[in-house]
């Protein structure tokens, strides 16, 4: 199975990441109890993750997903700082 690659995030600075999140977990804006609630593209039910994107208009697109319309909630930046993470820009494909 050929392995996902990653990614440093901060290595010299900090990097800008965005997320935007229902008001339930407004008062834990790093928390993954979302994504673990269901489950999510590159995680299993049970487990927290946490899902950020490089630009705000990823990040609102990722919230709205195809719902025509946008429910309430609050984008919130984050500032990574010597984190690796996988690195998914060219795609993801699980048979290889």
């Amino acid at each position: 199975m050929k392995s996902i690659p990653a990614v440093a995030f901060g290595e010299d600075q900090d990097q800008v990441c965005y997320r935007v999140f229902v008001p339930r977990y407004a008062g834990m804006p790093q928390s993954g109890m979302g994504a673990a609630r269901q489950g999510g593209r590159f995680n299993r039910p049970g487990q927290e993750a946490l899902y950020l994107s490089l630009e705000t208009e990823t990040a609102l697109a990722e919230y709205q997903q195809d719902n025509p319309w946008i429910k309430p909630g609050t984008i919130c930046a984050f500032f990574i700082r010597g984190l690796h993470v996988a690195d998914l820009r060219a795609g993801f494909n699980p048979e290889q």
